[in-house]
């Protein structure tokens, strides 16, 4: 792609995401249409004396520098949406329409980010559990996965927050060995994060002692889930104690 091909390339996606018309950014930077007009369909080589100041002008206008309407994705929309939210409140405003729908979705759309962020921040064994079985990509997949279920449940924070993982250890449950130690090798395998944490916390030497652990406990009368939920638990908890092992005779 050409200099004046990146120029309008960028150009006319800012203009497109702003929250004005061409007419509006012309008038805005104090730039004649016609001239904004020119320049949106035959380009600009590089700024020169005649054009760097008009060009100024509306990057100011379109809150990007100057260099960024001669670099790749140098048309990125994200600056704009602070703009159009404010414009978008301050027109509500000014007609005393009820902002309480439009609060509403935002903060949907944010809690989700946040819960979605915190999911695969803390929980990064669910959070690749999740990519796997819907053949997700990479976390920005993933974090949009899990933002539109989210905001689907429509739920506070907290609240989406266990649901999220309540949901898929549930999914990971319909799965669970029979056998201590495969139960044992399964979790080492889909929780690796989990494991360390185990092994630092609580100072098992190997693997042995854990599938030691799961025998002690299933010989207990717990079931493969209930196993399944205390290695959960204990990996949760952060004081540093050993894992209580059946005697050894």
């Amino acid at each position: 792609m050409t200099a004046k091909d990146l120029f309008i390339t960028n150009l006319t996606r800012l203009i497109e995401h702003s929250p004005m018309s061409r007419k509006q950014v012309a008038a805005r930077a104090g730039v004649s249409y016609s001239t904004l007009s020119r320049w949106l369909e035959n380009g600009v080589l590089a700024p020169d004396g005649r054009t760097k100041k008009p060009l100024q002008k509306i990057c100011r206008v379109l809150h990007v520098g100057l260099d960024d309407l001669w670099v790749e994705d140098g048309g990125a929309c994200e600056a704009f949406y602070p703009e159009k939210v404010r414009e978008l409140y301050e027109r509500w405003e000014r007609l005393k329409a009820d902002t309480t729908e439009l609060s509403r979705m935002l903060d949907g759309w944010y809690n989700a980010g946040r819960v979605a962020a915190r999911f695969r921040c803390e929980e990064p064994d669910l959070a690749q559990v999740v990519a796997k079985v819907k053949m997700l990509e990479d976390d920005g997949q993933v974090q949009v996965y899990l933002e539109g279920l989210l905001r689907e449940w429509g739920l506070e924070e907290e609240d989406a927050y266990r649901r999220l993982i309540e949901t898929t250890q549930r999914f990971l449950a319909a799965a669970l060995p029979e056998e201590p130690e495969l139960l044992g090798q399964w979790f080492i395998q889909t929780h690796p994060c989990r494991w360390t944490c185990l092994i630092e916390a609580h100072r098992l030497d190997h693997e042995a002692e854990l599938f030691a652990y799961l025998r002690h406990v299933m010989a207990e009368g717990l079931s493969k889930h209930e196993a399944y939920e205390s290695l959960l638990r204990l990996s949760r908890e952060t004081p540093r104690k050993k894992i209580s092992q059946p005697a050894r005779n």
